[in-house]
This record gives C-alpha cells, sequence and structure tokens, in this order.
C-alpha cells in the first residue's frame, strides 16, 4: 500500500509519501519547504517532485490536512490533491489539522502537561485549542485569539505546565513564559516534519477504517477574506 500525506495549511509545507510494513505506515521519502533552499517551493512543486522522485503511478489514498490554517494554502493544496485524486483514481482523506498536533503532542508528551495549539490565521491573530491529553480522543474546540490576549483565555491559569504546539509555538511559549506560566521544555514547531506527516497518516488510516465517507471539506474557522467582504466592511 502506498499513500501520500500532504500538510500546508501553516507557514510551511510539507509531503510524505508512505507504505504499510509489518501493519504500521512508515515513511518511504519526503519533502519539505521548511529548510532555507527549498522556502521557495509551493506545494505543487513538493508534491510534482516527489511523485516524480518515487515514480509512483498507484496511491490508496491521499492524506491531506483541511485546516485551518492560511486559506490560500488549504484551497491550494485541496486543488492539488483532487487533481491527483482524479488522475490516480486515489481517494482523498481530509484530516483536521489541529487533531494532527494533538496526535503529535500525545506522542511527544513525557510529563502530566496540558497542551495548547496555536497556528496563524494569518491575519494578526491565532487560531486556539486548550486540549488534555488525558483524553483518548481530539476535542474539536477551536477558537479565534489575538496572540497577546491568549495569556488571558478561560481558565489557562488552572493549568500547572503547558506544552505549546503549532506554527505560532516559539512565540506563544515566549509570551506565556513572559507572564509567569511554566512551559513545557519540548515546546517546539512540531509538526512540519516526519512525525505530524506520520500522525496525519495515522489519523486517515483510523478515518478509512470506520468510515467509507471521507471528508475533504476544509476547515475555515471563520469565512474567507475574500474582495466582497472587503466591499462590506
Amino acid at each position: 500500500m502506498n499513500f501520500l500525506a500532504i500538510d500546508s495549511t501553516g507557514h510551511f509545507s510539507s509531503v510524505g509519501i508512505f507504505e504499510i510494513i509489518n501493519k504500521k505506515p512508515v515513511l518511504k521519502n519526503s519533502n519539505f519547504n521548511f529548510l532555507s533552499e527549498n522556502n521557495n517551493k509551493s506545494i505543487d512543486k513538493l508534491v510534482s517532485q516527489i511523485i516524480h522522485t518515487n515514480q509512483i503511478e498507484y496511491l490508496d489514498f491521499i492524506a491531506v490536512s483541511l485546516g485551518p490554517g492560511s486559506f490560500t494554502k488549504i484551497r491550494t493544496s485541496l486543488a492539488f490533491a483532487k487533481g491527483l485524486s482524479l488522475g490516480l483514481k486515489a481517494p482523498i482523506i481530509g484530516v483536521n489539522g489541529f487533531q494532527k498536533l494533538f496526535e503529535v503532542g500525545k506522542s511527544l508528551n513525557k510529563k502530566n502537561t496540558s497542551l495548547l495549539i496555536a497556528c496563524d490565521t494569518f491575519r494578526k491573530s491565532a487560531f486556539v485549542s486548550f486540549q488534555n491529553f488525558k483524553n483518548k480522543s481530539f476535542d474539536n474546540k477551536i477558537e479565534i485569539f489575538s496572540v497577546d490576549e491568549i495569556k488571558n483565555m478561560k481558565d489557562i491559569k488552572t493549568h500547572s505546565i503547558i506544552t505549546v504546539l503549532g506554527d505560532l509555538s516559539s512565540q506563544v511559549s515566549n509570551l506565556l513564559i513572559n507572564n509567569g506560566f511554566k512551559v513545557y521544555e519540548e515546546a517546539q514547531t512540531y509538526g512540519y516534519k516526519e512525525i505530524g506527516l506520520t500522525a496525519l497518516v495515522n489519523i486517515a488510516l483510523e478515518i478509512k477504517k470506520n468510515n467509507n465517507k471521507f471528508n475533504e471539506n476544509p476547515i475555515y474557522i471563520s469565512a474567507p477574506f475574500t474582495n466582497e467582504r472587503k466591499n462590506k466592511i
């Protein structure tokens, strides 16, 4: 079995080809644009390169992050995934990007901490979600805050230790530390390397196992900022 994973809703994009070995997904090859020499590569170039390099002619499915995140990147990655889906006759399995980060956090967590996911809206604010590692499943509550107001979120002071993940993790971690919060030492911008792609595929496999109807709809917490909306404001 071969699957393609596409994650392109935040500051960086990543793609990977997986196969099943000993009943577990194993990353065969990957491509990212978080490195300086690759940061000008668009998602279509990243995917095209990995498909060509690995001579992929068949995929069992395409796992793609649906957001929340950049409207433009969500639309672009989904459009490209749908083109591949038609050409290779492979179904698309959409995954909530915050659920992916929840799984990443669980795989990294070594202490009894709470998880704060903070991702850029690209509108001078953040998509934010608090998760409890004691929960087996992702709590789908996602809100929008200005970064400076995250320290005032409801009940945030009841969390003794906080792990922060997402493309705003460094900025938010520094904010919390400067305001007296204890932030877990592993708080970094996880999610754009192998560990994030693997979490994306694991969730897609679980969806495939339990559901014949795959979601391909973008996750927009607020409406896209179109020219029509600009004229009304």
